[in-house]
């Protein structure tokens, strides 16, 4: 997603919980 400058969508409650985790998606996570 970084690569092409693309923001990230969580679509189910499970990558939701990990991106909100990992701090080294936060530059690409939207919610």
């Amino acid at each position: 997603a970084r690569e092409n400058n693309l923001k990230i969508i969580a679509s189910c409650s499970f990558a939701k919980h990990m991106l909100e985790k990992e701090d080294s998606y936060q530059d690409v996570y939207l919610g």
